[in-house]
């Protein structure tokens, strides 16, 4: 949608720019600061307390450029325009947008696409099964599906596969090794910050150790008088275990 101002050092030298990038174009800015309007977008009332953008849109974000151009980017009136960049498909200095496979400029790929499965993906296999579930196996619907067979935990009958050592469907066993090159705090975060206070509690104020706080009962490791918050076996506090195990198995570190 560009007029070639991007790529051209002598863009429209003998002739105007008009305030849509176009060289001798007849696009003018209407008396409410609108490239090509008709001078109505600023009437009381048509965009309440709002602020219409150069394009005529309320509370729009398109302004005008340096070089007079409603949403352009500075390129009709620089003679070195992105000399040291690149131009992306909009026109932009090195913002990165591109062409997909159907020409569209920053496009996912999918308007060209002649056939979308179920999921919207291009070309995929997914498909609406029998309980009206994309990507189902029927099982929904079914009350004796796979009866003579076994159900993976994908829902397939006699499918493959399995939960691995992180209890994920058809993992690898890598989605739980966590934080493998740093250190966890006592909360669980990885390369964290949070350390026990001198009355051991994770990230604590060292108040829950002086003399007469909970004498009558426990403080549990949140702080908690007669709270319900335990260390995991990886030493956080009312964590689930997993932030020390290595592929099934935990891991303390010894």
């Amino acid at each position: 949608g560009g007029f070639g101002s991007t790529c051209a050092s002598s863009f429209c030298a003998n002739g105007t720019v008009d305030c849509a990038g176009e060289c001798d174009g007849n696009m003018e800015v209407d008396s409410c600061d609108v490239c090509g309007g008709s001078g109505t977008s600023c009437q009381d009332g048509l965009c309440g307390f709002g602020t219409i953008d150069c394009t005529g849109t309320c509370n729009g974000t398109v302004i005008f450029d340096e070089c007079g151009v409603c949403g352009g980017f500075g390129a009709s009136c620089a003679d070195n325009y992105c000399s040291d960049g690149e131009i992306d498909c909009f026109g932009a200095c090195d913002e990165g947008a591109v062409t997909d496979e159907c020409g569209v400029c920053d496009g996912d790929g999918t308007t060209c696409c002649e056939e979308l499965d179920c999921n919207g993906v291009c070309g995929g296999s997914d498909i609406v099964d029998e309980c009206a579930v994309c990507g189902g196996y029927g099982a929904t619907c079914t009350s004796d599906y796979c009866a003579a067979g076994t159900l993976d935990c994908n829902g397939e009958c006699d499918g493959s596969r399995q939960v691995d050592e992180c209890d994920v469907c058809g993992g690898d066993g890598t989605s739980c090794v966590y934080c493998s090159d740093g250190s966890i705090d006592c909360a669980g975060e990885c390369d964290g910050s949070h350390v026990e206070d001198e009355c051991g509690i994770c990230n604590g104020d060292g108040t829950t150790c002086v003399a007469g706080f909970c004498d009558e009962g426990l403080v549990d490791c949140r702080g908690e008088c007669n709270g319900l918050a335990l260390e995991d076996e990886c030493g956080v506090c009312n964590g689930n275990g997993a932030t020390c195990a290595i592929g099934g198995v935990f891991n303390d570190g010894g």
